[in-house]
């Protein structure tokens, strides 16, 4: 009886592992957005690279750090927020000022809508002015929470854009206005439900 026990418990152990081996291979086979976004900016369309250039200049007039030819998300987030969009010419940005603390949490539907908005930026080349947009879809869909000065201009954002939503194209996933795809990066519609309430 007890070798029978034992083999009983054996076989159920080793279906156990193989039950969480399947469900952590699953996991790993599943690429995370900071995986999936670092293989955007490794084959950037043309048209980011141009507007990331246009971040760099800026950096460079306002003695912030500059962010690498070849960056990471990390590096981007760190560094691109760092400036305010200003116009067309170069120069015409700002330092974004102090971040605050890292204390704003950000939900999963927020990270969801923020990603879907990057691909299909990706996808349609659209690569926001001086690359800002973008920068702040990859914090939403890659950081669990965000620095207070970053809910602050979400928000100013979001209100400030509401008129895109007249747009002609706005909410079509297969040929989207750019307001459409901004909209999506700064957290989209549970970003307004969260933050502008």
């Amino acid at each position: 009886m007890k070798k029978e026990s034992v083999i009983m418990f054996g076989a159920i152990g080793a279906i156990a592992s193989i039950a969480i081996f399947s469900i952590k291979g699953s996991k790993n086979n599943k690429k995370s957005n900071k995986e999936k976004i670092q293989n955007m900016l490794d084959n950037m369309p043309e048209e980011w690279k141009s507007e990331l250039d246009k971040a760099r200049k800026e950096q460079k007039i306002l003695g912030l750090n500059i962010t690498p030819e070849k960056p990471t998300v990390d590096e981007v987030i760190e560094t691109v927020l760092e400036i305010t969009a200003g116009n067309k010419e170069i120069g015409s940005s700002r330092w974004a000022g102090k971040r605050g603390r890292e204390i704003v949490p950000v939900n999963k539907e927020i990270q969801s809508e923020a990603m879907r908005g990057l691909e299909m930026s990706y996808r349609e080349g659209y690569p926001s002015w001086k690359f800002i947009g973008i920068a702040r879809g990859m914090q939403l869909a890659t950081r669990e929470k965000i620095w207070e000065r970053s809910l602050k201009r979400i928000k100013r954002y979001l209100s400030t854009h509401k008129v895109d939503k007249k747009g002609k194209n706005f909410g079509n996933d297969k040929n989207p206005s750019k307001g459409y795809m901004a909209n999506l990066i700064w957290g989209g519609h549970p970003a307004e439900r969260e933050w502008l309430q």
